[in-house]
């Protein structure tokens, strides 16, 4: 497949970060975010947490861990469109959104 997108030109797709860095830079993140105020550490675990159980159920059913930074992806995009749409004066609730 590599040697075809070579041969085509076809631009590779976006680098992803494998599951352990994953992991290491959600630990980061909800660091930050809660000392920014943005959502309460707990909340920030509890997400860690649920990102874990993914990899964890992939694993069982025979897939990669790569599923479980993709559902990362897919729920932070998510939570960044609702923010968005919520607007400046708008209600949302980071915190809610995380355990939901």
């Amino acid at each position: 497949m590599k040697t075809m997108k070579r041969v085509m030109g076809v631009k590779s797709d976006k680098q992803t970060l494998n599951f352990l860095q994953c992991i290491e830079a959600l630990q980061r993140y909800i660091l930050a975010g809660a000392m920014c105020k943005q959502f309460t550490y707990s909340s920030g675990l509890a997400h860690i947490a649920i990102v874990t159980q993914v990899a964890s159920k992939a694993a069982k059913e025979g897939k990669r861990h790569a599923a479980a930074v993709l559902y990362d992806e897919r729920v932070r995009e998510k939570w960044a469109e609702e923010a968005y749409k919520a607007g400046k004066d708008g209600q949302f609730d980071l915190d809610a959104a995380i355990i939901f």
